[in-house]
């Protein structure tokens, strides 16, 4: 099955969606195995990130409870939950992340190239450690290469851009202000009167919190960011509470994902959620370094996209929801 084809049914699925209530979200629902994991759906503007005009106080998640369908404000879901001491997943999509120029689809138009601007899919995981602490963990499929997204592009029009330069990359930019935010709601509010005490968020800029390994959309040409966090969340929760093996004799032992993140690998974390995927890449992702795998990736192009893509289709097309 070529890769267009293999879009076209993700689109059937309604996969490359925004909607909080999308399939692929469903799917993580109800398929989950560690009842304590809680997944929540949000979208946020990058460009209202970057010109500082976002309100994060007004941001709506969509979730599912006792298997119901339901939304509200993210902070006020996150706060709730943190007080349960309930692991968190969250699948953003974030709108303007780039531009890209594309074939204007008006044929007589007089600019037959005209600015696109695209959204792209991470996620955020908040671990509880103890005593009402939370690590926070930021995931782009990009890797280490969003440390070089120093540079946001906003769409003045159709063939014009205005470029913001920083000194940290992006992503940091929305998860520091994120954090901060939510810190000093965690700080004012409260939804169970009687605890005493205020969660306390971990999160800087290192490796220890930001997945800063290979960027598994090196090959990446038609825009499959849609199933990173669900690849991602697939594994997380199946995997959050035992190990796996590998190898002839299994004895290349995986942790379980609760003492990766623990012990400071996250880079292991997200790498051992695509070593099902093609047995050379197993390889590559288990035992050569990140400049490897990212000349790899790329060599591979659409060839390792489509068999990453085709075998994730056909595993949720097993699953029933």
């Amino acid at each position: 099955m070529k890769i267009n084809d293999l879009i076209k049914k993700s689109d059937k699925l309604n996969l490359r969606t925004t909607d909080f209530d999308n399939y692929g979200h469903r799917l993580c629902h109800f398929s989950k195995e560690n009842e304590n994991i809680q997944i929540l759906h949000c979208n946020v503007d990058m460009e209202e990130i970057i010109t500082k005009s976002i309100d994060f106080n007004e941001i709506i998640c969509g979730f599912y409870e006792n298997n119901e369908f339901d939304t509200c404000i993210l902070f006020y879901k996150l706060l709730e939950l943190c007080e349960k001491g309930r692991i968190i997943y969250i699948i953003i999509d974030i709108e303007n992340y780039y531009i890209i120029p594309e074939k204007n689809p008006v044929k007589k138009s007089y600019h037959k190239v005209i600015n696109t601007p695209q959204t792209h899919s991470v996620s955020i995981i908040f671990n509880p450690k103890n005593n009402l602490v939370y690590d926070i963990f930021y995931i782009n499929s990009h890797g280490r290469s969003v440390q070089k997204e120093n540079i946001f592009e906003k769409m003045i029009s159709k063939t014009r851009i205005k470029e913001y330069k920083f000194n940290n990359h992006i992503n940091f930019i929305f998860m520091d202000m994120f954090i901060k935010e939510l810190k000093v709601y965690f700080d004012k509010h409260f939804v169970n009167p009687e605890l005493k005490s205020t969660i306390r968020l971990k999160y800087n800029k290192t490796e220890r919190h930001n997945y800063y390994g290979c960027n598994l959309q090196n090959g990446d040409y038609y825009g499959v960011c849609f199933i990173f966090p669900l690849i991602i969340y697939h594994y997380f929760d199946k995997y959050y509470n035992k190990a796996r093996q590998f190898g002839p004799r299994n004895t290349i032992i995986i942790p379980s994902v609760a003492e990766m993140l623990n012990k400071n690998k996250l880079d292991l974390f997200v790498k051992s959620c695509f070593l099902d995927f093609c047995s050379e890449f197993k390889k590559v992702l288990l035992f050569r370094n990140n400049t490897y795998i990212d000349n790899f990736i790329e060599k591979k192009r659409t060839v390792l996209v489509k068999k990453i893509l085709d075998k994730f289709l056909y595993l949720i097309s097993q699953k029933h929801i």
